[in-house]
């Protein structure tokens, strides 16, 4: 690493001259520092010329993680199997506000960044591994999931949303055994409520993505234990997103505010109990009303043939359109 001699590169003109060539070669430099801040400036220069010169670099235990936060912000899909191999290094990067931060961290995040071209890399891995790496494959996947549905609207596109269930479906065997050998019900360091995102809850969650029906014991096993209660809500959501009846009654129990899981459940399945129950629940807040949400209801009843439907369809339209 001395091809500077005694000299070293000043990386932050070489930065804002955007020269490529001298911050890889900066990366040899003897100084640990001047290699960190050059993995970094090459990240902001989103080159992909730095692409190999960066997974080289995930080799150097000094500069491992400033090359992994680099590779995510260039974003190249080349990086994605060298990043999921260093998933296994259990390495730390740094410190931030007192709490050691690890390269697998680093790397999650890159991941993350880089996106759907990691989905099936990562699926890969959960199905193949198991301990730390498949556990951080889970968060990862479950986060790349997260930010595609929110830049793409993927919920509001029923086909994309299927090629990725599609996708996602090889993970379901995985994902059930894995959240089978959480301790979830001891678990003292799982705090309640919905902001929480550890291992059980992004499993649950990718559950609910995947829509299958394997999924339903166990998270119905879930609900049953009683605690802790942000599991619990996370169970209940997945299970409204997978449509089955089994779940009803189980929902009921656990959750005393459960109307709008159990209206999903209706829309998925067709029950007319539950459809009506969703209708009127919705009728009682004609301010958040919208258009797409009463012909969701109006359709899905019409289909059941139900009179009993008749009442609570004329209510909400009345309120629909007062």
């Amino acid at each position: 690493m001395g091809v500077f001699g005694t000299s070293k590169p000043n990386v932050e003109k070489l930065r804002t001259k955007e020269d490529v060539k001298g911050l890889v070669k900066a990366l040899q430099c003897k100084d640990v520092t001047v290699r960190e801040k050059a993995a970094e400036a090459l990240g902001v220069t989103k080159d992909v010329r730095a692409i190999i010169p960066l997974i080289n670099a995930l080799k150097d235990e000094n500069v491992r993680g400033s090359a992994a936060y680099a590779l995510g912000d260039i974003g190249d899909a080349r990086a994605v199997g060298p990043l999921i191999r260093a998933l296994n290094d259990e390495g730390i990067v740094r410190e931030q506000h007192g709490i050691p931060i690890g390269v697998r961290g680093a790397v999650a995040r890159a991941l993350t960044k880089i996106g759907e071209p990691a989905i099936e890399p990562l699926i890969s891995v959960i199905e193949e591994k198991s301990g730390a790496i498949q556990e951080k494959s889970i968060i990862t996947l479950h986060n790349i999931m997260g930010v595609l549905h929110h830049e793409r609207d993927i919920l509001a596109d029923e086909e994309v949303q299927r090629v990725q269930r599609f996708k996602l479906e090889r993970a379901i065997e995985p994902l059930i055994d894995a959240l089978r050998r959480q301790d979830i019900q001891h678990d003292a360091d799982i705090p309640s409520g919905m902001h929480f995102m550890g291992l059980p809850n992004c499993i649950i969650s990718l559950l609910g993505m995947i829509r299958d029906e394997r999924a339903v014991e166990p998270l119905i096993e879930i609900l049953e234990r009683g605690k802790p209660e942000g599991l619990i809500l996370y169970s209940a959501f997945a299970l409204g997103k997978i449509g089955s009846k089994k779940a009803v009654e189980p929902i009921r129990k656990a959750i005393t505010d459960c109307n709008g899981i159990l209206a999903r459940i209706g829309l998925a399945t067709g029950d007319v109990e539950l459809l009506i129950g969703g209708l009127e629940g919705m009728s009682k807040f004609p301010a958040a009303m919208d258009e797409m949400g009463v012909r969701q209801y109006a359709r899905a009843l019409e289909k059941t043939g139900d009179k009993g439907a008749v009442k609570p369809l004329i209510v909400a339209a009345i309120k629909y359109l007062d």
